[in-house]
Protein backbone atom coordinates (compact mmCIF):
# COMPACT_ATOMS: atom_id res chain seq x y z
CA UNK A 1 0.00 0.00 0.00
CA UNK A 2 2.88 2.39 0.74
CA UNK A 3 4.67 1.62 -2.21
CA UNK A 4 1.13 2.53 -4.42
CA UNK A 5 0.87 5.90 -2.67
CA UNK A 6 4.25 6.36 -2.87
CA UNK A 7 3.96 5.55 -6.62
CA UNK A 8 1.32 8.41 -7.03
CA UNK A 9 3.39 10.50 -5.22
CA UNK A 10 6.28 10.04 -7.52
CA UNK A 11 3.61 10.58 -10.83
CA UNK A 12 1.95 13.64 -9.25
CA UNK A 13 5.19 15.13 -8.81
CA UNK A 14 6.52 14.28 -12.55
CA UNK A 15 3.31 15.96 -13.75
CA UNK A 16 3.23 18.82 -11.87
CA UNK A 17 7.50 19.39 -13.00
CA UNK A 18 6.25 18.93 -17.03
CA UNK A 19 3.86 21.32 -16.75
CA UNK A 20 5.72 24.11 -14.86
CA UNK A 21 8.20 22.81 -17.42
CA UNK A 22 5.80 23.80 -20.19
CA UNK A 23 4.74 27.02 -18.59
CA UNK A 24 8.66 27.87 -18.80
CA UNK A 25 9.24 27.04 -21.62
CA UNK A 26 5.57 28.38 -23.28
CA UNK A 27 6.76 31.71 -21.43
CA UNK A 28 10.53 31.87 -23.18
CA UNK A 29 9.03 30.72 -26.48
CA UNK A 30 6.68 34.02 -25.89
CA UNK A 31 9.14 36.46 -24.80
CA UNK A 32 11.47 35.08 -27.34
CA UNK A 33 8.86 36.61 -29.97
CA UNK A 34 8.52 39.98 -28.56
CA UNK A 35 12.43 40.02 -28.46
CA UNK A 36 12.09 39.29 -31.94
CA UNK A 37 9.50 41.24 -32.88
CA UNK A 38 11.75 44.23 -31.36
CA UNK A 39 14.63 43.49 -32.84
CA UNK A 40 13.33 43.76 -36.36
CA UNK A 41 11.41 46.85 -35.72
CA UNK A 42 14.67 48.54 -34.42
CA UNK A 43 16.74 46.88 -37.70
CA UNK A 44 13.40 48.77 -39.62
CA UNK A 45 14.16 52.00 -38.01
CA UNK A 46 17.73 51.82 -38.02
CA UNK A 47 17.23 50.89 -41.71
CA UNK A 48 15.26 54.12 -42.53
CA UNK A 49 17.38 56.45 -40.25
CA UNK A 50 20.41 55.42 -42.48
CA UNK A 51 18.85 55.80 -45.60
CA UNK A 52 17.64 59.23 -44.61
CA UNK A 53 21.08 59.93 -43.60
CA UNK A 54 21.69 58.56 -47.28
CA UNK A 55 19.89 60.96 -48.30
CA UNK A 56 20.42 64.06 -46.59
CA UNK A 57 24.05 63.30 -47.74
CA UNK A 58 23.26 63.27 -51.03
CA UNK A 59 21.46 66.92 -50.66
CA UNK A 60 24.58 68.13 -49.18
CA UNK A 61 26.67 67.18 -51.78
CA UNK A 62 24.10 68.39 -54.67
CA UNK A 63 24.12 71.88 -52.36
CA UNK A 64 27.71 71.97 -52.26
CA UNK A 65 28.16 71.36 -56.03
CA UNK A 66 26.10 74.20 -57.03
CA UNK A 67 28.33 76.92 -54.43
CA UNK A 68 31.15 75.17 -56.18
CA UNK A 69 29.30 76.42 -59.36
CA UNK A 70 28.05 79.56 -58.54
CA UNK A 71 31.23 80.18 -56.87
CA UNK A 72 33.13 79.47 -60.22
CA UNK A 73 30.83 81.53 -62.09
CA UNK A 74 31.50 84.38 -59.84
CA UNK A 75 35.37 84.02 -60.35
CA UNK A 76 34.67 83.77 -63.89
CA UNK A 77 32.36 86.79 -63.82
CA UNK A 78 34.59 89.20 -61.87
CA UNK A 79 37.81 88.04 -64.27
CA UNK A 80 35.61 89.11 -67.36
CA UNK A 81 35.17 92.60 -65.39
CA UNK A 82 37.92 93.67 -64.56
CA UNK A 83 39.14 92.51 -68.33
CA UNK A 84 36.59 94.00 -69.91
CA UNK A 85 36.77 97.00 -72.04
CA UNK A 86 34.44 99.78 -71.53
CA UNK A 87 32.11 100.90 -74.43
CA UNK A 88 33.60 103.74 -76.69
CA UNK A 89 30.71 106.76 -75.37
CA UNK A 90 29.88 108.19 -78.82
CA UNK A 91 26.42 110.01 -78.51
CA UNK A 92 26.43 110.84 -82.41
CA UNK A 93 26.95 107.84 -83.57
CA UNK A 94 25.05 106.38 -81.15
CA UNK A 95 22.06 108.63 -80.39
CA UNK A 96 20.93 109.97 -77.62
CA UNK A 97 19.07 106.60 -76.08
CA UNK A 98 21.25 103.84 -78.09
CA UNK A 99 18.66 100.85 -77.57
CA UNK A 100 20.82 98.24 -77.22
CA UNK A 101 22.66 99.61 -74.28
CA UNK A 102 21.95 99.60 -70.72
CA UNK A 103 23.09 103.74 -70.76
CA UNK A 104 21.75 106.56 -72.22
CA UNK A 105 23.12 110.23 -72.24
CA UNK A 106 21.79 113.26 -70.61
CA UNK A 107 23.29 117.19 -70.97
CA UNK A 108 24.60 117.80 -67.48
CA UNK A 109 22.44 121.37 -68.11
CA UNK A 110 19.31 119.08 -67.99
CA UNK A 111 20.06 117.81 -64.86
CA UNK A 112 18.35 120.73 -62.88
CA UNK A 113 15.03 119.24 -64.35
CA UNK A 114 15.44 115.69 -63.00
CA UNK A 115 13.45 114.84 -60.15
CA UNK A 116 14.88 113.37 -57.48
CA UNK A 117 15.59 114.06 -53.38
CA UNK A 118 19.24 114.83 -52.62
CA UNK A 119 18.97 113.70 -49.18
CA UNK A 120 17.07 110.96 -47.24
CA UNK A 121 15.09 111.91 -44.45
CA UNK A 122 18.02 110.59 -42.42
CA UNK A 123 20.31 112.37 -44.42
CA UNK A 124 21.72 109.96 -46.29
CA UNK A 125 23.14 110.65 -50.21
CA UNK A 126 19.88 109.00 -52.52
CA UNK A 127 20.62 106.21 -54.63
CA UNK A 128 19.59 108.29 -57.26
CA UNK A 129 21.54 111.48 -56.33
CA UNK A 130 24.50 109.37 -55.87
CA UNK A 131 24.05 107.41 -59.39
CA UNK A 132 23.56 110.81 -61.52
CA UNK A 133 26.53 112.29 -60.21
CA UNK A 134 28.93 108.50 -60.36
CA UNK A 135 29.69 109.32 -56.61
CA UNK A 136 32.31 107.06 -55.27
CA UNK A 137 32.12 105.67 -52.08
CA UNK A 138 34.71 107.99 -50.37
CA UNK A 139 32.73 111.47 -52.05
CA UNK A 140 29.52 110.09 -51.11
CA UNK A 141 30.80 109.73 -47.27
CA UNK A 142 32.17 113.51 -47.62
CA UNK A 143 28.93 114.51 -48.89
CA UNK A 144 26.73 113.16 -46.20
CA UNK A 145 28.98 114.48 -43.33
CA UNK A 146 28.64 117.75 -44.85
CA UNK A 147 24.89 117.47 -44.38
CA UNK A 148 25.30 115.93 -40.91
CA UNK A 149 28.05 119.23 -39.90
CA UNK A 150 24.87 121.42 -40.93
CA UNK A 151 22.37 119.75 -39.12
CA UNK A 152 24.58 119.34 -36.14
CA UNK A 153 25.11 123.40 -36.58
CA UNK A 154 22.10 124.39 -37.15
CA UNK A 155 20.58 122.09 -34.38
CA UNK A 156 22.72 123.93 -31.53
CA UNK A 157 22.15 127.26 -33.19
CA UNK A 158 18.23 126.42 -32.43
CA UNK A 159 19.20 125.07 -29.16
CA UNK A 160 21.53 128.28 -28.35
CA UNK A 161 18.29 131.31 -29.63
CA UNK A 162 15.00 128.54 -28.30
CA UNK A 163 13.39 130.05 -25.52
CA UNK A 164 10.84 127.78 -23.08
CA UNK A 165 7.40 129.12 -23.06
CA UNK A 166 5.78 127.72 -19.81
CA UNK A 167 2.48 126.94 -20.28
CA UNK A 168 -0.42 128.89 -18.06
CA UNK A 169 -1.42 127.39 -14.99
CA UNK A 170 -3.70 124.16 -15.16
CA UNK A 171 -3.11 123.48 -18.80
CA UNK A 172 -0.78 120.61 -18.02
CA UNK A 173 -3.09 117.56 -16.69
CA UNK A 174 -3.00 113.83 -16.81
CA UNK A 175 -5.52 113.72 -20.17
CA UNK A 176 -3.20 117.07 -22.27
CA UNK A 177 0.52 118.09 -21.58
CA UNK A 178 2.39 120.41 -24.23
CA UNK A 179 5.50 121.80 -24.40
CA UNK A 180 6.74 124.85 -26.39
CA UNK A 181 9.60 126.67 -27.65
CA UNK A 182 9.76 130.20 -29.22
CA UNK A 183 13.08 130.13 -31.86
CA UNK A 184 14.56 133.39 -32.34
CA UNK A 185 16.47 133.73 -35.90
CA UNK A 186 19.73 133.55 -36.54
CA UNK A 187 19.96 134.25 -40.03
CA UNK A 188 23.89 135.81 -39.94
CA UNK A 189 25.01 132.14 -38.25
CA UNK A 190 23.07 130.15 -40.66
CA UNK A 191 24.37 132.07 -43.99
CA UNK A 192 27.90 130.69 -42.41
CA UNK A 193 26.33 126.94 -42.20
CA UNK A 194 25.26 127.57 -45.70
CA UNK A 195 28.71 128.56 -46.56
CA UNK A 196 30.39 125.61 -45.15
CA UNK A 197 28.09 122.94 -46.73
CA UNK A 198 28.58 124.27 -50.36
CA UNK A 199 32.49 124.38 -49.50
CA UNK A 200 32.29 120.98 -48.30
CA UNK A 201 30.36 119.90 -51.24
CA UNK A 202 32.36 121.81 -53.92
CA UNK A 203 35.63 119.92 -51.97
CA UNK A 204 33.67 116.08 -52.68
CA UNK A 205 32.68 116.76 -55.96
CA UNK A 206 34.25 118.94 -57.55
CA UNK A 207 33.65 122.62 -58.79
CA UNK A 208 30.96 121.10 -62.37
CA UNK A 209 29.38 118.18 -59.93
CA UNK A 210 28.84 120.50 -56.63
CA UNK A 211 27.08 123.68 -58.60
CA UNK A 212 24.48 121.69 -60.47
CA UNK A 213 24.18 119.50 -57.01
CA UNK A 214 23.68 122.17 -54.59
CA UNK A 215 21.43 123.93 -56.91
CA UNK A 216 18.75 120.74 -55.99
CA UNK A 217 20.45 120.84 -52.37
CA UNK A 218 19.03 124.31 -51.85
CA UNK A 219 15.64 123.00 -51.20
CA UNK A 220 16.89 120.82 -48.96
CA UNK A 221 18.41 123.64 -46.84
CA UNK A 222 15.54 125.81 -47.49
CA UNK A 223 13.33 122.90 -45.59
CA UNK A 224 16.11 123.09 -42.89
CA UNK A 225 16.11 126.17 -41.46
CA UNK A 226 12.88 127.50 -43.02
CA UNK A 227 11.25 128.31 -39.51
CA UNK A 228 14.65 129.12 -37.62
CA UNK A 229 14.98 132.04 -40.66
CA UNK A 230 11.58 133.06 -39.83
CA UNK A 231 10.97 135.69 -36.45
CA UNK A 232 9.37 134.40 -33.34
CA UNK A 233 8.35 130.95 -34.34
CA UNK A 234 6.66 129.36 -32.21
CA UNK A 235 6.65 124.94 -31.98
CA UNK A 236 4.53 123.67 -29.44
CA UNK A 237 4.62 119.22 -28.82
CA UNK A 238 0.83 118.44 -27.63
CA UNK A 239 -0.26 115.13 -26.54
CA UNK A 240 -3.85 114.42 -25.68
CA UNK A 241 -5.10 111.15 -24.02
CA UNK A 242 -8.89 110.44 -25.32
CA UNK A 243 -11.60 108.80 -23.19
CA UNK A 244 -10.89 105.88 -24.28
CA UNK A 245 -7.36 105.83 -23.65
CA UNK A 246 -5.68 106.16 -26.72
CA UNK A 247 -2.75 109.09 -26.72
CA UNK A 248 -2.14 111.78 -29.69
CA UNK A 249 0.75 113.67 -30.22
CA UNK A 250 0.90 116.39 -32.95
CA UNK A 251 3.72 119.28 -33.72
CA UNK A 252 2.40 122.97 -33.89
CA UNK A 253 3.82 125.19 -35.97
CA UNK A 254 2.57 128.98 -35.21
CA UNK A 255 4.80 131.77 -37.68
CA UNK A 256 4.41 135.42 -37.88
CA UNK A 257 1.82 134.84 -41.21
CA UNK A 258 0.44 130.90 -41.03
CA UNK A 259 0.27 128.34 -38.47
CA UNK A 260 0.06 124.55 -38.71
CA UNK A 261 0.02 121.40 -36.90
CA UNK A 262 1.11 117.82 -37.68
CA UNK A 263 0.55 114.50 -35.71
CA UNK A 264 2.74 111.40 -35.86
CA UNK A 265 2.84 108.27 -33.75
CA UNK A 266 5.83 107.05 -31.51
CA UNK A 267 8.51 105.56 -31.59
CA UNK A 268 9.43 108.05 -33.90
CA UNK A 269 11.08 107.29 -37.73
CA UNK A 270 13.63 109.54 -39.66
CA UNK A 271 10.41 110.49 -41.32
CA UNK A 272 8.30 111.34 -38.56
CA UNK A 273 7.85 115.46 -37.99
CA UNK A 274 9.63 115.08 -34.35
CA UNK A 275 13.03 113.68 -35.52
CA UNK A 276 13.76 117.08 -36.72
CA UNK A 277 13.30 118.54 -33.29
CA UNK A 278 14.67 115.83 -31.13
CA UNK A 279 17.27 118.25 -30.13
CA UNK A 280 14.51 120.00 -28.71
CA UNK A 281 11.70 117.66 -27.50
CA UNK A 282 13.63 114.59 -26.97
CA UNK A 283 11.99 111.23 -28.71
CA UNK A 284 9.70 110.50 -25.48
CA UNK A 285 6.11 110.81 -25.70
CA UNK A 286 4.75 113.39 -23.30
CA UNK A 287 2.07 111.18 -22.37
CA UNK A 288 2.73 107.41 -22.11
CA UNK A 289 1.79 105.86 -24.86
CA UNK A 290 -0.53 102.49 -24.23
CA UNK A 291 1.63 99.16 -24.33
CA UNK A 292 -1.01 97.42 -27.31
CA UNK A 293 -0.55 100.71 -29.40
CA UNK A 294 3.03 101.36 -29.22
CA UNK A 295 4.09 98.00 -30.03
CA UNK A 296 1.42 98.00 -32.89
CA UNK A 297 3.73 100.69 -34.83
CA UNK A 298 6.88 99.00 -34.62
Amino acid sequence: MNKVIIGLGLVASTAAICLVGHGVQYQLHSNNRVLARRFRDAESRLAQNQSDVAEMQQRLADRQLEVNRARSDLETARNEAQHAVPPELDPAREGVWPATQPYFYLPKSRLKDVGYKPFSDDDRLTVPAAALFATTAPERAAVENAAAEFRRGLNALELQSAEKLEPAPGVNTESYREVGFRIQPVTNQIAQLREQFRSAISVALGAERASLFLERAADWLDELDERTRQPGTIITLEARRSPDGEVWHQLHFQGPHASSAIGFLFPIEPSSPLWRYRHLFGDKPLIPVPAQIQSANQ
